[in-house]
Order: structure tokens, then C-alpha cells, then sequence
């Protein structure tokens, strides 16, 4: 009776096995299989998964790829170029600072860039004369002499108002000095007239007093 519970007692891992069946934690091999049920995902350098590429994003990514071991990296072709960067980053029309982050920064180029770029050897492959000076000259110039007609009208209209200007300035200058002269002449011309007339009084006075003198003599 003793040994009966002794041993039922020695071992309850045993009991307690007979009693609880095995947790399967396999995962069916259909699961993965099914294309339709996980996305393609990106993971972030933080650690967080980003959202599914589209086919299309991913089909970008794989010309580019492709571009990129044909070419080299972006500064692989810029040592084929012989640009520095501040250049090449006038020749793609970028921010100085978008072609750092490109190649130090851990930042990936857009895909345009690199198919741009394809392109610009390509032109350049067959017509040697579209190098790169001709893109950041030539162009430049270009753009400039297109705005020189536009330059001398406005240099014209700038001229024909300054004239107007010295024109109006010079009509109001005479005429101002004509208004100062006028009046110089009616005050000289009173001014005469009145010496004149001081000087008809004083002979006036003087022949009258030499007849009182006269008179008084006789």
C-alpha cells in the first residue's frame, strides 16, 4: 500500500506528461510556398520595416543595378569625367550637398541619376563634341546670349527715361531762369526809374533854390 504511493509520488513529471499532449509549433511548408501571402520588405536602418517596395520600385532598382556595374559608382564616373564635385553637380542640375549625401551619406542616388548619366556617356561616346564643357559653357553661354536682346531694351528704356528726365529738368531749369531774370529787369528797370526820379526832385530843389537865392540878392 506504502510503496504504491511512493511510487506514485516519485516521479509526477511522468503523471503530468501522460496527461498533457506536446505543443507542435512546426509551420507548414505551404505557408512559405505561398507567394500571394508575405510581401517583399525593406528594412530600415533603424530597425523598423518599411513598407513594401512596389514591382515597379524594384524593377527600377534592378537598372540601376545593372548601370551601376556597367559604369561604376557615381564616383567612379565622376573620375572618368574628370569633374570635381561641385562640377558635377552643376552637370545633373543637384544641390552640391544631394551628391554628398549620395556618396558619404548612405544615401542611394534616384534612379534617374544613374540612367542620366548612362545617357551622358552615351552622347558623349558618339558625339565627342557634347563633353562636358560644352554642357557647363556652352549652354551657359548660350542661355546668356539669349538674354542680351532683352538686356539692351531694357538698357534702352533705362537711357530714354534718363533723357526724359534730363529734358525735363533742363525745361524747368530755363524756365526758372527766364522767371529770375524777368524779375532782375522789372526791379532794375524800377530801380532806374527811381534814381531817375530822385534826381528830377534834386534838380527840381536845386533850380528852385537858386531862384529864392536870386531873388533875394536883387
Amino acid at each position: 500500500m506504502m510503496t504504491t504511493d511512493l511510487d506514485s509520488s516519485a516521479d509526477p513529471s511522468s503523471a503530468a506528461s501522460s496527461r498533457v499532449a506536446p505543443l507542435d509549433l512546426s509551420v507548414g511548408d505551404a505557408f512559405f510556398d505561398n507567394d500571394s501571402s508575405i510581401d517583399v520588405l525593406e528594412e530600415k536602418a533603424s530597425g523598423e520595416i518599411a513598407r513594401a517596395k512596389s514591382a515597379l520600385r524594384l524593377k527600377y532598382e534592378a537598372e540601376t543595378e545593372v548601370i551601376r556595374r556597367k559604369l561604376g559608382n557615381l564616383e567612379a564616373i565622376r573620375s572618368q569625367l574628370g569633374l570635381s564635385q561641385r562640377k558635377m553637380a552643376q552637370l545633373l542640375l543637384v544641390d552640391p550637398s544631394a551628391w554628398t549625401r549620395w556618396t558619404k551619406g548612405g544615401e542611394s542616388a534616384p534612379p534617374h541619376v544613374y540612367r542620366m548619366l548612362q545617357w551622358y556617356l552615351a552622347l558623349e561616346n558618339k558625339y565627342p563634341a557634347l563633353d562636358v564643357n560644352f554642357w557647363l559653357n556652352t549652354v551657359a553661354q548660350v542661355t546668356d546670349q539669349t538674354r542680351v536682346p532683352e538686356l539692351e531694351v531694357q538698357l534702352q528704356n533705362i537711357r530714354s527715361h534718363l533723357d526724359r528726365i534730363e529734358a525735363r529738368s533742363q525745361n524747368q531749369f530755363g524756365e526758372a531762369l527766364e522767371t529770375i531774370r524777368l524779375e532782375m529787369n522789372r526791379r532794375e528797370l524800377q530801380t532806374r526809374k527811381l534814381v531817375f526820379g530822385l534826381a528830377m526832385s534834386a534838380i527840381a530843389t536845386t533850380l528852385v533854390l537858386s531862384w529864392f537865392i536870386y531873388l533875394l540878392s536883387r
